[in-house]
């Protein structure tokens, strides 16, 4: 093999290795772009002429919790409508099993 052929070799390999990290690197930033404007504002109103309701949990489970054992938890309420919202009641927890 003559230098040159070796030379031009090498520059292709440079130029193919530039192309493919450059290639790479617009594919992750398009990627990760693309799921912050899915999860942007999650507060966004969804339902319009209306208020609406959104919960972040809908049950909570502890699994198995001793007696005399405390446990925490917080549910985020968001009104998702362009309305005020207001409860015509307190908001109540049930408890469906266990006590």
């Amino acid at each position: 093999m003559s230098r040159k052929s070796v030379r031009r070799q090498r520059k292709f390999a440079r130029w193919a290795w530039t192309i493919g990290i450059v290639l790479f690197v617009v594919a992750g930033t398009w990627l990760v772009l693309s799921s912050r404007n899915s999860q942007r504002n999650p507060n966004l109103i969804q339902v319009h002429s209306q208020p609406a309701i959104r919960v972040d949990q809908q049950q909570i489970d502890f699994g198995d919790v001793n007696l005399g054992v405390d446990r925490a938890f917080t549910i985020t309420v968001t009104n998702v409508g362009d309305q005020p919202l207001r409860f015509a009641q307190a908001p109540y927890i049930e408890v469906v099993e266990g006590c």
